[in-house]
């Protein structure tokens, strides 16, 4: 009998590769699938470059055009290099980041026009801030789907699921400099 539990699958029987690189702002794990970048999140544990069973990812597509864009963003240029990315999540979320995507290297938004936007696109009046924060909290591409650029309507940073020193920090990275 089970215990109740679900059994965790490795990222391996996923069809999944994970790499872990070395940024200014400290580690960040990427995971591709296919082919094509799934995830990139702060916070990063693992040793840097490997999978668990040492194969050395830094070559492979998409890990190898993630390395360009991330040294080229870091060194505060927009990033020319294209990575494939496929976003996964529900279909409000694939067009809130899909709106995130329209927003340009060194500009930001409200959640507010985000949010205008964002059911524009959809066709519908009504828009909930909640669910466009919501949303935004839940991107899987950090800087890539640049939610970092995302301000509240009062100029405040708002939230940022990797702390808001890193949201500084981006946002200093592109010229926008944030001054409370």
């Amino acid at each position: 009998m089970g215990n109740g539990k679900k059994k965790e699958r490795p990222l391996a029987s996923l069809g999944q590769k994970r790499l872990v690189l070395e940024t200014p702002l400290g580690p960040m794990e990427a995971r591709a699938e296919a082919g094509a970048l799934v995830y990139l999140g702060f916070g990063a544990t693992e040793p840097l470059g490997t999978e668990e069973n040492g194969e050395d990812l830094g070559g492979l597509e998409p890990f190898k055009s993630l390395k360009a864009w991330l040294g080229a963003y870091f060194d505060g240029v927009e990033p020319v290099s294209k990575v494939p990315i496929s976003l996964r999540g529900t279909a409000f979320q694939k067009t809130v980041w899909g709106e995130l995507l329209k927003v340009p290297f060194g500009v930001a938004t409200t959640y507010g026009d985000l949010g205008r936007a964002v059911f524009g696109a959809l066709g519908r009046k009504n828009q909930s801030a909640r669910a466009i924060g919501q949303a935004v909290g839940r991107n899987p591409l950090a800087i890539m789907v640049p939610c970092h650029r995302v301000l509240a309507a009062s100029g405040q940073l708002g939230g940022y699921s990797a702390g808001l020193e890193n949201k500084k920090a981006l946002l200093e990275i592109e010229g926008l400099g944030y001054r409370p």
